[in-house]
Formats: structure tokens, C-alpha cells, sequence
């Protein structure tokens, strides 16, 4: 773990039409890393491989904080990022002290 940041707002398509890709990659492709010459690529990608769900987070107030590894006994573990109210909780043991 090397950043944290609050999330401000989330958005979850679950079998998004054709249309509805098309238009989120016109309106947020930029935000995540889509340049405009590759959002219909993009979009015609996503489409014809039959991706079924899109989750876009929106982050506040990120910050580097002092690396340190996760326990994940309880998470899966390709998650790329995870909710907890005390870092404590997910923190190795050994690297609290």
C-alpha cells in the first residue's frame, strides 16, 4: 500500500449497451486515461469482447502515505484497492510495531 485517498463517488454499469460505452467513454474517457483519438477504439473493444460491468471511483484528497504490506486473509487477492474504517485492521501485524 502505497496511497490513500476518500472516495467521493461511485458509478456501476452492469451490462452496459453499446450506446451507454460509447458515452461514458466521451464523457469521463480523458478522466481515465483515454485519449479522445482512442475513445471509439475503446468503446468498440469493450463491445465486441462483451464487457458486462464498469465501475468508475472517483477519489478526493489523495496522499502517499509510508509503504507497508496487507494482510488479505480476508480479501480477495487481485483486488486492486479495499474499504476499511482503520488501516489497523488490514495492516501486517509486524508492521505496526
Amino acid at each position: 500500500m502505497t496511497v490513500r485517498a476518500k472516495v467521493a463517488k461511485v458509478m456501476q454499469f452492469y451490462e452496459p449497451t453499446p450506446t451507454l460505452v460509447r458515452d461514458i467513454y466521451q464523457k469521463y474517457g480523458e478522466a481515465i486515461g483515454v485519449s479522445k483519438e482512442k475513445h471509439t477504439k475503446w468503446a468498440k473493444d469493450k463491445i465486441v469482447n462483451n464487457k458486462r460491468y464498469c465501475i468508475l471511483m472517483f477519489l478526493t484528497n489523495p496522499r502517499k502515505v509510508r509503504p507497508f504490506d496487507i494482510n488479505k486473509t480476508s480479501f480477495c487477492n487481485v483486488a486492486a484497492w479495499l474499504c476499511t474504517q482503520n488501516i489497523k485492521d488490514v495492516t501486517r501485524i509486524s508492521q505496526l510495531h
